[in-house]
């Protein structure tokens, strides 16, 4: 079974988007921050991560840091969910190693589309 990472601070997105993921058979974990989504990686493996980009404590753009960082963490797909359409910002989570992204609010049927082909992607490296 897939696992996916929800990493958001905001609840009700957290809330929608695990209801939805686990609907489609996806096993799905959260995280509130950065911090706990690092702790959560530290813990099991995750075959997608899905990353906010403005939270508290740690934003998703050290996230992404820390997880280039990392060997076992660096090749895991990433999709940024953010509430700025800002292009500069766009381009800095896909330099960090992002690989796809969402302005919020997003369609679910957006998003189901975009973890497909970001893990579609990933199984063919």
């Amino acid at each position: 079974m897939t696992s996916i990472l929800v990493t958001d601070d905001d609840e009700m997105i957290r809330a929608i988007t695990v209801s939805r993921l686990e609907r489609e058979g996806y096993e799905v974990s959260i995280a509130e921050d950065g911090v706990q989504a690092l702790a959560q990686l530290a813990k099991q493996p995750f075959d997608l991560i899905l990353l906010d980009v403005m939270m508290p404590n740690m934003n998703g753009l050290e996230v992404l840091e820390h997880l280039q960082k990392h060997n076992e963490w660096k090749d895991i797909p990433v999709i940024m969910l953010t509430a700025v359409g800002d292009k500069s910002q766009v381009v800095k989570c896909l330099q960090l190693g992002a690989d796809n992204y969402l302005v919020k609010p997003f369609q679910i049927h957006d998003l189901k589309i975009r973890i497909r082909e970001v893990l579609a992607k990933s199984s063919k490296q």
